[in-house]
């Protein structure tokens, strides 16, 4: 069996001078942006004290990522309400292929509960099924929209017949709002029911339920996202990144992107760092699932595969009876 590649000491050497300075600052922007996913006001508060303080190094970045994350108003076409908080978009361009349901058939009409904990892909299958179907797609956020009475109001006059119709964040409001949604949908359309609680919505025709991607669907974002990566190291790396998230896997491919933009280090190599960091992170249960998985594999030796991933041989061995 072959053996594990090894870091390079470029990789695990800190960049200095102005690129340490850049990859300090493009962190400090992910956590930033991390922290506004789900701003409450103490949040917000505090960013905004720190970025009005002159001489603050880090004031710069946070006033910019505060002004790039603020909500903006919404401009409302001619003939619609502003706060009915409809978006309808006349044609769907081709967005990414999702990495989970991909599959799922795209119905002529009824419901469908897309359903998947947040960060697996949710949003990404719902565009993909609507660029499926050629039709305008109205998309309503249920946790930022304003009285459901206005929007089945605009339902009835803004949708028409064989449209797409997507309701996120289904969950933040009560089933019976839900279900007088649902009732105001025109015939003829299909309507995308996004929720991560399935049992907080009304019942549908069909349940799609969007799971975390599997070694095989990373192994080809990987390789799809980064040029030249060998098709063996790209498993390893899917099989220590298994348990991630479509979104948490984009950002450690942007993350490694930017490492090699700010340094000579190539990109595989860049990749293979920013995966093992985090995998170095990942509780004992997530670090035996990889272990598992590249033992199934079969393409590396369990010492290999220990040494790779932390977990002992023994726990391999009972792994692989």
């Amino acid at each position: 069996m072959s053996s594990v590649p090894a870091v390079p000491r470029t990789v695990r050497s800190a960049p200095r001078g102005r690129r340490q300075v850049r990859l300090a600052a493009d962190d400090l922007a992910e956590i930033i942006e991390l922290a506004l996913a789900s701003p409450g006001p103490s949040t917000v508060a505090v960013l905004e004290q720190i970025a009005g303080h002159d001489g603050d190094g880090a004031s710069e970045v946070i006033a910019r990522i505060l002004a790039r994350t603020r909500p903006t108003p919404r401009r409302a076409a001619a003939g619609r309400g502003p706060r009915r908080g409809i978006r309808i978009e006349g044609t769907v361009p081709a967005s990414p292929r999702p990495m989970t349901g991909a599959d799922a058939p795209a119905r002529a009409d009824g419901t469908i509960s897309v359903v998947g904990s947040p960060g697996t892909g949710k949003s990404t299958l719902i565009r993909w099924m609507a660029h499926r179907r050629a039709r305008p797609l109205a998309t309503i956020d249920l946790d930022s929209a304003d009285a459901v009475d206005q929007l089945a109001d605009g339902m009835r006059h803004e949708v028409g017949p064989g449209m797409t119709v997507a309701l996120l964040h289904a969950h933040t409001r009560e089933p019976s709002l839900v279900a007088t949604l649902l009732a105001a949908v025109p015939r003829g359309c299909l309507t995308l029911v996004e929720t991560t609680v399935p049992d907080a919505v009304p019942p549908t025709d069909h349940v799609i339920t969007v799971q975390l991607p599997s070694v095989d669907a990373i192994d080809e974002l990987l390789r799809t996202e980064i040029d030249g990566l060998d098709p063996r190291e790209a498993r390893i790396l899917a099989a220590l990144s298994l348990g991630e998230t479509p979104r948490a896997l984009m950002r450690g491919i942007e993350r490694a992107r930017r490492f090699a933009a700010a340094t000579t280090v190539p990109g595989d190599r860049a990749l293979r760092t920013v995966t093992q960091e985090r995998f170095a992170a990942l509780p004992p249960a997530r670090r035996r699932a990889a272990a598992e998985a590249l033992l199934r594999d079969g393409q590396l030796s369990q010492r290999a595969v220990s040494e790779l991933t932390g977990v002992s041989r023994d726990t391999l061995r009972r792994c692989a009876v």
